[in-house]
């Protein structure tokens, strides 16, 4: 069985990736990587201090008023969030594409 060392790994020889181009990809696969692992977090995160937070105790409690409206700016910061991500992530894929 043959051995790859750091200059001849198995992914350089499937992709045809070679050297700098190999680094570049995988510099960009990290960044995406550690950028999607921490929205990860954060949105189970989210979802257990709800899902805690929120439960309802006992069948005799009433239910919450259902009467109310959105808060404006919370809903422009989570759109914005997500496109700011998106659009960092576009601008260093296409920096790297084009090298």
């Amino acid at each position: 069985m043959k051995k790859y060392t750091k200059n001849s790994s198995l992914f350089s020889k499937l992709s045809g990736l070679t050297g700098q181009w190999l680094v570049i990809q995988n510099s960009l696969h990290t960044i995406t990587l550690w950028i999607a692992s921490i929205v990860f977090l954060i949105v189970c995160s989210l979802l257990i201090y709800s899902l805690v937070r929120f439960r309802r105790k006992s069948a005799d409690e009433p239910e919450p008023d259902q009467s109310f409206h959105g808060n404006t700016a919370l809903e422009v910061i989570w759109t914005i969030i997500p496109v700011g991500i998106l659009a960092t992530l576009l601008v260093l894929t296409y920096q790297t594409l084009n090298e």
